[in-house]
């Protein structure tokens, strides 16, 4: 109890023998003045972490939720996660460190533990299925032109010696060049996929009947899809590290939330207007509902190929420093640390690849756990529970962040529980 009245600073002090400190002086981590990345370097990087393969599963949330649920929801989880990451910038300002140092300053060393696990755990999640899609979508090709598919695990090897070494990388700016391209094959592959859905309604004639403002069978599905929806809160403190201008960050972070907002929702109301309620409610990817063997499909399965997996290194990116932090981090500067570094990322991404391959059937059963009981305390909670631990002071400050640490229980627990519930 007497940790708890006493300032955050003597807590650092006090903790030194029991925990080592994350300093700012961590070489992934950048000292303010040391950062590198300009504001159009941030908004790009921010970008890559928050947009890899969400935008092919909203075709058919917008088809669990129905239209005008389904924009509802996106929005309130747009407002609650730009509201939780601006708390989290607010934070920082004022105090530096990782997002489990601020655990450590909220909540002392359980909350560093807490947040490392959730980080972590998320930050895997994340990840776990990218090996799955690139196999999945690969082998969909090489079967429709060759007339044989690649053993999933032989292409997690090959992905494996790709992935890697883009892991090995030290500091996030290194990797901007990637994020800009990783974006660029995005926002192509969107308008195929919009092209696409034009030519096939010239064709019908009419955009789908059977399109509805309300799925009553399904609309908790999209609840749990729209928090999943903003995948990169892990990156935010470490792409704000790298910023040169912090006092821009702000305004970069809400850009890039907004932009995604109205990129998901108008992307995911169109292609449900146009293919329906029938096409879509047993597509999980909107890539499903297109001809096969067609170029066009081929050439968005290509691009948005390229974009997972320049996006691993930097989902990942958090979940790194965590383990790196209870274990090389300790040593002293060696080549015998560089190795040990390289050697824990290498296994991260066996780890990783394993686990999506061997979960291959109910990875989407598991994710949505995941999703539920991770993903809310990172996204929601924790920040909420950081700014009013160290930097709330008005009543009305307070009162937001009590409001959604509530809400992200009700998430936590409600959401978890549906989904349990459902998978039985």
């Amino acid at each position: 109890m007497e940790a708890d009245d006493r300032s955050s600073e003597d807590r650092i002090c006090d903790s030194q023998g029991k925990h080592e400190y994350f300093e700012i002086q961590n070489e992934d981590i950048q000292e303010s003045n040391e950062g590198r990345m300009g504001s159009i370097q941030t908004f790009f990087t921010l970008l890559k972490g928050f947009l890899v393969i969400s935008i092919l599963f909203m075709p058919n949330g917008y088809s669990n939720g129905g239209w005008m649920f389904a924009t509802a929801a996106l929005v309130g989880s747009m407002l609650i996660t730009l509201t939780c990451g601006l708390l989290l910038i607010q934070v920082a300002s004022k105090y530096k460190g990782t997002f489990s140092d601020l655990g450590f300053l909220a909540m002392g060393n359980k909350g560093r533990y807490i947040c490392d696990f959730v980080l972590a755990v998320s930050q895997t999640g994340f990840v776990t299925p990218y090996v799955v899609f690139i196999s999945q979508n690969l082998n969909k090709i090489i079967d429709y032109h060759f007339g044989f598919t690649v053993n999933t695990w032989i292409m997690g090897l090959i992905l494996f010696f790709i992935d890697t070494p883009l892991c090995w990388v030290r500091k996030i700016q290194t990797l901007e060049r990637y994020h800009f391209l990783g974006d660029l094959t995005v926002f192509s592959a969107g308008i195929i996929l919009i092209s696409e859905a034009i030519s096939f309604r010239n064709d019908q004639g009419s955009f789908a009947e059977d399109i509805e403002p309300f799925n009553s069978d399904k609309y908790l599905v999209f609840l749990g899809t729209a928090i999943f929806i903003f995948e990169g809160v892990g990156i935010i403190l470490p792409v704000r590290e790298a910023c040169k201008n912090k006092h821009h960050f702000p305004a970069i972070f809400t850009c890039v939330i907004l932009f995604l907002c109205c990129f998901f929702a108008s992307f995911g109301f169109f292609n449900y207007a146009v293919y329906g309620e029938e096409l879509l409610s047993n597509a999980p990817l909107v890539t499903k509902v297109l001809r096969e063997g067609n170029l066009v499909v081929e050439v968005v399965m290509i691009l948005f190929i390229i974009n997972v997996v320049l996006s691993y290194p930097l989902i990942i990116y958090p979940c790194n420093i965590i383990i790196e932090s209870y274990s090389v981090d300790k040593m002293a500067p060696s080549k015998t640390r560089t190795f040990l570094r390289n050697l824990s990322r290498a296994l991260v991404v066996v780890v990783t690849f394993s686990i999506g391959i061997s979960l291959e059937d109910t990875l989407d059963r598991l994710l949505s756990v995941e999703g539920s009981l991770t993903c809310t305390p990172v996204a929601f909670i924790m920040p909420a529970v950081f700014h009013l631990q160290l930097v709330a002071e008005s009543r009305l400050a307070k009162a937001l962040d009590y409001f959604i640490i509530g809400l992200g229980f009700v998430f936590l627990f409600g959401l978890t529980s549906y989904t349990i519930i459902s998978w039985s």
